[in-house]
């Protein structure tokens, strides 16, 4: 798909953590999101072990329902894919990242939340495929840094870089 002036605008339904944890609630996600007719369905991947530390017990049992495995996400990707819909995904550390890798993503997302996280950043760009970044919690120098770490990377990105403000 073509993203840009020219083209028509390329819709990105939020699916995010809505499932809750089930696999049907997710299809059932994706399939709202085709009859929308979204150009693409974006969830959030992480691991809650990963993200939140064990000290902080009340947060893990507040997010811990809204995590779907690496065989459910597959699950989903091969969903999408039949209902001819691109899957999309957030990941929130290099573990999510490296996961949406083996599922063959087109795009990788950087949350508005991740913009000054450089490291990730980077090792999104090594995936040499196009970036999404949201930048609704981040101020505009905060932003410039972002697409600063972007642009001196060794990867050519030859502009297939979206940035999504939300203001």
């Amino acid at each position: 798909h073509s993203v840009g002036k020219d083209s028509p605008c390329f819709v990105i339904a939020e699916a995010g953590v809505a499932h809750f944890g089930s696999i049907d609630k997710a299809k059932r996600l994706v399939d709202m999101a085709v009859r929308a007719q979204a150009d693409a369905v974006k969830f959030q991947i992480f691991d809650i072990d990963r993200m939140i530390s064990s000290e902080a017990q009340e947060w893990k049992e507040r997010l811990g329902d809204r995590c779907l495995s690496r065989h459910e996400f597959r699950q989903i990707k091969e969903y999408c894919d039949e209902q001819a819909i691109i899957f999309l995904a957030t990941p929130h550390d290099e573990y999510g990242l490296d996961q949406l890798n083996n599922l063959d993503v087109p795009a990788y997302k950087i949350g508005s939340g991740d913009v000054t996280w450089h490291e990730i950043i980077e090792y999104i760009v090594r995936k040499e495929k196009p970036v999404l970044m949201a930048t609704g919690a981040s101020s505009m120098e905060e932003v410039q840094m972002a697409m600063k770490v972007l642009q001196e990377s060794d990867i050519q990105l030859n502009g297939n870089v979206i940035l999504h403000f939300a203001y």
